[in-house]
């Protein structure tokens, strides 16, 4: 081999180690962490290798610190942190409230929620491993926003939600484009167009009879309220109807809400 053709070789091999430097440099350092399943829901369907007890309904939801849900009766609350896969669950609260033959179960939840090690996701099931069995769940079911009977169960008045008893009188359906209901005394519809989460409501016409003053007043409420919408939110069998800042005007209920 002569010189020039070391020369060119070593030039060679020198620009293949830049090339591969480079792409390792640009490529950046891989994710430690991957993200938690914030902004789902989950209901519970093993506890440590049996079914849930028939009519309960345990749930979980994480959010940036937080893990929330019911246990079956009490609701529960609590903090947690995700490094890699593994998963510790700590600073669990609860409410205070009897139910009937669900105790036990509820106990048993908590403890090993509390005992958790590690958390997967995978095929569309969450899996926390504990030390004394898993922890399945698979995502809640969403209430469709067509074709819903959808009842109200509050109206935003300031900072609060407020409800009344004429609130089960008033109603909502969406339909092909159309929404129909009764707003507590008259009856009233509008076009409506969804995209993704945005939702627009045409001119609402409604009919015009007089049924008393506190009616009439909630049903003022609950127009007027309706002319502000911007966007909608379904979160299991609640729906919610928002104004242009993000914030909750109208909640209502799908009729599969009883019991959860």
């Amino acid at each position: 081999m002569d010189m020039r053709q070391a020369v060119d070789g070593g030039l060679a091999v020198a620009i293949v180690l830049g090339l591969v430097l480079a792409a390792a440099c640009t490529r950046g350092p891989a994710p430690d962490k991957p993200p938690p399943p914030v902004g789902a829901d989950w209901d519970l369907f093993e506890l440590a290798g049996r079914p849930p007890l028939e009519g309960t309904l345990i749930t979980i939801a994480f959010s940036q610190a937080e893990v929330t849900g019911s246990a079956g009766c009490n609701h529960y609350f609590g903090r947690y942190s995700l490094d890699g896969s593994a998963l510790s669950i700590s600073q669990v609260g609860q409410t205070g409230m009897w139910c009937q033959g669900r105790m036990e179960q509820e106990q048993q939840f908590l403890q090993l929620l509390t005992a958790a090690r590690s958390l997967k996701v995978e095929h569309d099931q969450l899996t926390i491993e504990t030390a004394g069995g898993a922890l399945r769940f698979r995502p809640a079911g969403q209430a469709a926003l067509e074709q819903t009977a959808w009842t109200l169960s509050g109206l935003a008045e300031g900072d609060a939600v407020v409800s009344t008893w004429l609130d089960s009188e008033i109603t909502a359906r969406f339909e092909a484009g159309r929404l129909s209901g009764s707003a507590g005394c008259n009856t009233y519809t509008a076009d409506y167009r969804v995209a993704g989460e945005t939702l627009t409501l045409g001119a609402l016409v409604q009919t015009k009879m007089a049924c008393g003053s506190e009616r009439d007043q909630r049903e003022s409420a609950f127009l007027a309220a309706m002319q502000r919408v911007t966007s909608l939110s379904i979160r299991r069998s609640t729906l919610t109807l928002l104004d242009s800042a993000g914030r909750g005007l109208l909640m209502f209920q799908a009729p599969s809400a009883a019991g959860q």
